[in-house]
Formats: structure tokens, sequence, C-alpha cells
């Protein structure tokens, strides 16, 4: 009787299995961040927003700067399973907001709502 090795296909349905899970939880943090900044705050801007709560929309230019990826499950593979959500240049003030000037940001969204993405991650893919 022989044995048959297949680790490098069950290595493979792994690394699969955990791109699934990464790119959904990804995609569900941002989805749920983009939220947060999505209250609007329309011209003449009277009801910008305070310390303690998410910048709000004016423009829409922050919102569409929140990024995520890689967004294939081959990038995200080949990066090694890892995923980074962020803000490119042109949203930068959302950082500024967030570490400066005190309104809530990635930070918040991540707190609270950690059990639930670390659900998602142990969770099997659907």
């Amino acid at each position: 009787m022989a044995i048959e090795w297949n680790g490098e296909t069950v290595k493979r349905a792994a690394k699969e299995e955990a791109a699934k899970r990464l790119q959904r939880t990804a995609i569900w943090f941002w989805r749920a961040h983009i939220r947060k900044l999505s209250v609007s705050n329309p011209r003449p801007y009277l009801d910008s927003s305070l310390p303690g709560e998410y910048p709000r929309k004016r423009t829409g230019g922050g919102i569409g700067n929140v990024i995520w990826g890689p967004d294939t499950l081959a990038g995200i593979i080949t990066e090694g399973l890892k995923v980074r959500i962020g803000i490119m240049e042109p949203g930068k003030h959302l950082l500024i907001l967030e570490l400066a000037k005190h309104r809530l940001g990635f930070l918040k969204t991540l707190n609270d709502n950690r059990d639930l993405l670390k659900a998602m991650l142990e969770a099997k893919a659907s």
C-alpha cells in the first residue's frame, strides 16, 4: 500500500480559503467604514463633524479615496495573505481629521467591529 502525498494541494487549498476569508472581511470592513463617512454635510457646510464624530461627507472625495487591496484572491496570496485598507493621498484629510483633530476613523471602525471581523476570519467561507 502506497501513501500518496497531497501536501501541495492541501497547502494551496488552505491559502485559497484564507485569501477568501481575508477578501470577504476586507470588503465588509471597507463598506462599514465608508458608511460611517457617508453622513452628508451639503453646502453651506453648516453641519460639519465635531471631535468624537466621524467626518461628514461634503464632496465624497474622502470616501472615494478609502481603498483596500489587493482585490483579487491571487493578489492576496502573492502578498503573503495580507490585505491592506487605507487612504490614497488625495483623501489624506481623513487621516488628519482622525489623528490630529480627534474625529473618528479607521481605529473606531476597527474597535467597534473587532469581534465580528475575527469571527469572519475564522468562519468557513460560503
